[in-house]
């Protein structure tokens, strides 16, 4: 570090300066060729040099300390003992040195001469020269400058690399983004494929194939381009740019919504293993899931806007929450298999119910739905899209689904692995759930272990080492939010369900193959509901994820008619579980015959039956016929198919009885 004296000449951004004069810390300076003065405060001296003193990044520092052994670092200590006994005469911290190192006696370069000779004596083997730089180095750096200066040299990987060469490198590397993962090997074929179509004129220096490999792993550092197909397209969406937060400072502030593939099987209404695929609402402030979607088909405008309903409703509060076709048989999971009916709806309590004021959402078509945006234009709610291909600009919503993964998927049966090389023998043949105890399981994890745990997200950023969880973010920031949002009654959220058309019949409404019913139907069976839209049929509400009861409006008092499963009281028996999966699977392996087939079986049974008659009563036809012409004839009878003869029982008492012999016609003449 240098210091500055009166008289001592500053070379600054706009001149040569000398400094006349100092005084409370600052300068008062006087320009050598346009005579001016000036008064500079000593802060702001170290920007307007034109050289500033800088300790270059190729110079040991005192940080160098922290990354050497503790074997290196007794090398450099016991090394600048013998340099500061040349320089100074005697270590530090000695009281006392040797007359041959006396600075008043002996001359700079005469001691460095003996202790280089010493040095050597000692098997060291350190010339004059070498010990001449330790001087200079301990001078300008202390004992860091004493360290080994190739751990802190820098190298550019691609120094020596020719620009054309690099040039066709990064062009392969380009077009390999979106092609079938190759080899290295055929990406240096390409590479100088491409170096002889951009400078076929010219002797372009081409490296060595080994050498080109070590370029092309510097190159693709991250980029998967010999690797995972799906990794490098993410990897290559990445935006070119530094990132910036947006930062969420409320609850519903920014609200992410995302559809992803289920990475496991469930059973569907055909009771065929279907992927299922999973829809959720994140809340980005507290990183809280507030509305889910399970399905086996594409999320629809219908499906997201039963989510909104989800968000402005607490679970308690909705109609059949829970009610599953058998409670006792809900698989028991590894996250709540200690937790009792109390802890269970007291999660259900403590969830938040949060109305979105903007939802980001990608350019999916399910996004862009009248239903959905019909939805959020009455509850107030701004929609923004982002960037085409760009998933980073709702990244939170995207790493909720790995999280998905590891901590509920794992646990469930039918678990795909979510790609080809970890996927099982044959998940499939697992006892799958069905898509509604797979939607209820994960609402519930949702409650029990998604809100009550801590969530990298929600670091504290003046503590680092305190992380929240949703819940109690949600908490924090409810007071300071200034309102409390009214959630919706069970008439609106039965309103946002989807629906389907159909007619009151006499035993009630089928949806789904299942009958629905209630004592209110009577006076609307068989009768047409008036909607010319929907062709006199009456609109039905369902919950997608229970099916324990569907909604129709009483055209009178515009009041809801709330219509219970009627075929629920059969799943509630025990064993209904195990009897149904052990039927399921006596069907896959023996077969049913459908409707089609059954009649065509029918047919060709019936068929066979009166052709069996007809051919009888011909045989019988004939043979009477022959026996009218015998008789006529007056010719023997023609002999039975089977001849028959009846003996009778001995007698246990008399040993002998009469032996009857069996009737023949010829001899009776």
């Amino acid at each position: 570090m240098s210091d500055i004296r009166i008289g001592d000449s500053l070379s600054l951004l706009d001149g040569e300066w000398v400094v006349e004069g100092m005084q409370g810390g600052c300068l008062r300076l006087w320009n050598v060729h346009s005579q001016q003065v000036q008064v500079l405060h000593v802060t702001a001296l170290a920007r307007l040099l034109a050289i500033p003193p800088r300790i270059s990044p190729d110079v040991a520092g005192p940080r160098s300390f922290d990354t050497i052994t503790d074997d290196e670092a007794t090398e450099v200590a016991e090394r600048a003992r013998h340099v500061e006994e040349v320089i100074y005469g005697k270590p530090r911290g000695v009281e006392s040195g040797r007359p041959e190192y006396d600075p008043e006696t002996t001359g700079l370069l005469e001691r460095q001469r003996r202790k280089a000779a010493e040095l050597t004596e000692s098997g060291q083997d350190v010339s004059p020269r070498t010990m001449r730089r330790w001087v200079e180095d301990y001078r300008h750096s202390g004992p860091a400058g004493l360290l080994d200066k190739r751990k802190n040299r820098s190298t550019n990987p691609l120094g020596s690399l020719d620009a054309r060469v690099k040039d066709a490198l990064v062009s392969v590397i380009s077009r390999a983004t979106n092609e079938s993962t190759s080899t290295v090997k055929k990406l240096i074929v390409d590479a100088k494929a491409e170096l002889l179509r951009r400078h076929p004129d010219e002797e372009v220096p081409v490296p060595s194939d080994s050498t080109l490999r070590r370029h092309i792993q510097v190159l693709t550092k991250g980029k998967f381009t010999t690797g995972n197909a799906a990794n490098r397209r993410s990897a290559a969406n990445a935006p070119k740019r530094m990132y910036s937060a947006r930062p969420a400072i409320a609850p519903g502030h920014e609200v992410q919504v995302d559809s992803s593939p289920f990475d496991v099987l469930a059973l569907g209404d055909d009771g065929k293993p279907l992927r299922a695929k999973l829809t959720i609402m994140l809340d980005k402030a507290t990183q809280s899931i507030i509305a889910t979607s399970v399905n086996v088909r594409g999320t629809k405008g219908v499906d997201l806007a039963f989510m909104l309903a989800q968000c402005l409703t607490p679970r308690p509060a909705r109609p059949n929450a829970g009610e599953l076709a058998n409670e006792n048989e809900l698989r028991q999971m590894p996250w709540a298999v200690f937790l009792t009916g109390d802890e269970l709806e007291r999660c259900d309590l403590t969830r938040p119910f949060i109305k979105p004021q903007r939802i980001m959402t990608d350019n999916g078509m399910d996004y862009l739905s009248g239903t959905f945006l019909s939805a959020c234009e009455m509850f107030g709610i701004d929609i923004t899209r982002s960037a085409i291909r760009t998933p980073t600009d709702k990244p939170n919503v995207e790493r909720a689904f790995h999280t998905i993964k590891t901590r509920f998927v794992e646990h469930l049966p039918g678990n795909t692995g979510g790609s080809v090389d970890r996927r099982g023998l044959k998940p499939e043949d697992d006892d799958l759930l069905d898509i509604h105890t797979l939607a209820e399981l994960f609402d519930r994890w949702v409650s029990v272990v998604w809100q009550n745990m801590r969530h990298e997200a929600l670091r504290d950023p003046v503590h680092p080492q305190v992380v929240h969880s949703p819940n109690s973010m949600y908490m924090a920031m409810f007071d300071m939010t200034g309102y409390v949002p009214v959630p919706l009654s069970q008439d609106d959220y039965i309103a946002l369900l989807p629906t389907v058309e159909r007619t009151i019949q006499l035993d009630g409404i089928q949806v789904n193959y299942r009958r629905y019913d209630s004592t209110h139907l009577h006076p609307y069976r068989l009768q047409p509901s008036g909607r010319a839209e929907a062709k006199g049929k009456w609109v039905v509400h369902y919950n997608p994820h229970n099916p324990a009861a569907v909604w129709v409006r009483d055209p009178e008092t515009s009041a809801w008619i709330e219509c219970p499963w009627m075929n629920k009281d059969a799943f509630d028996r025990p064993f209904s579980a195990a009897i149904r999966r052990k039927a399921r699977e006596i069907t896959a392996a023996n077969g049913a015959l459908g409707d089609p087939y059954s009649t065509q079986a029918t047919i060709e049974l019936i068929g066979q039956t009166k052709d069996a008659k007809a051919d009888k009563a011909r045989r019988d036809a004939a043979a009477q016929m022959e026996r009218e012409l015998a008789e006529r004839a007056a010719k023997p009878f023609p002999k039975p198919a089977t001849v028959m003869a009846v003996v009778a029982e001995p007698d246990d008492d008399d040993d002998e009885y009469e032996e009857f012999e069996i009737f023949d016609p010829r001899k009776a003449n």
